[in-house]
């Protein structure tokens, strides 16, 4: 993220590299998003995987990093953003 050349940061906005479906990234999120900004007003999960493959084309790894970002980042980002709403 921080390499990107379509989202930089500014005073609104603070970038956080990793993968959304590693619990340690869930937390560098909420640890930037409090000391930046003090507090988490809200949350938005945006970030997801869609397969426009047929179900039978699915793999066990695409399906294993669908599952990670899909349902664990969203746990685990969401439970850390709660404890301090």
């Amino acid at each position: 993220m921080t390499q990107s050349t379509e989202v930089a940061a500014f005073h609104d906005v603070a970038l956080v590299d990793g993968d959304i479906g590693e619990a340690a990234t869930a937390a560098r999120i909420v640890e930037t998003a409090l000391s930046r900004f003090q507090s988490i007003d809200a949350l938005v999960n945006n970030a997801g995987i869609f397969f426009t493959k047929s179900f039978t084309n699915y793999t066990a790894r695409g399906l294993q990093s669908a599952r990670l970002t899909n349902v664990e980042g969203f746990l685990y980002v969401t439970q850390l953003a709660i404890k301090q709403m």
